[in-house]
């Protein structure tokens, strides 16, 4: 996903501010308190009229929201969307002279448009965080409870919000899922399946 920034001073500040904080406390094994702190800094930021955005290239959202959803211009969008409650994202329709529709989602259907749409959510914490992909590298042993995931962002989310997810890797082996890991060390360049993992830089 590629994150954009539209912001007033007060509410950028705030962002900053909530950034620093979340990478120290994700840093000492706080992943639950960093997730709680970076959702509500999304939602100061939105009330402040700040808004970080993730664009997902040939990715959709399900469902017009109500009333006037097309627009011709990404901010016009992004803004329609801030101030309503049934918009959880925003998709561009290149059959439909590349307007921008306010979808009602929340789910988003990443890689998977058959039209080559484009896509805008508000970030989640994970999409707020930086995270460093390795190529042929792994984590060990699972997280606890629910492991796989079929979207990246989705297995991002998800290990933000556990104490025992200390990176994600991508299993070749099994149809390409994506896997929480307990381990906090990346064996980098030592997969022997050709797996790929990400963890918070």
């Amino acid at each position: 996903a590629v994150v954009s920034t539209q912001s007033g001073h007060y509410g950028r500040g705030i962002f900053y501010i909530t950034f620093v904080t979340s990478f120290i406390l994700r840093e000492s094994g706080m992943n639950f308190l960093l997730f709680a702190i970076s959702i509500f800094a999304i939602g100061i930021a939105r009330a402040q009229g700040t808004t970080t955005w993730c664009r997902y290239e040939r990715s959709y959202y399900y469902r017009y929201s109500h009333g006037h959803h097309h627009y011709y211009t990404l901010k016009t969008a992004q803004q329609q969307c801030s101030a309503r409650s049934d918009c959880g994202g925003i998709t561009r329709e290149p059959y439909n002279n590349n307007k921008y529709s306010l979808r009602v989602g929340p789910q988003l259907y990443e890689g998977a448009s058959p039209s080559g749409e484009t896509s805008w959510g508000v970030c989640s914490a994970a999409a707020v965080s930086k995270w460093c992909e390795y190529e042929d590298s792994y984590y060990g042993g699972y997280s606890s409870g629910n492991y796989a995931y079929r979207t990246l962002v989705a297995a991002k989310a998800e290990c933000t919000k556990r104490a025992d997810c200390g990176g994600i890797t991508r299993e070749p082996r099994h149809g390409y899922r994506y896997t929480l890991r307990a381990g906090i060390h990346v064996y980098a360049g030592l997969s022997p399946s050709g797996e790929t993992s990400w963890g918070v830089c």
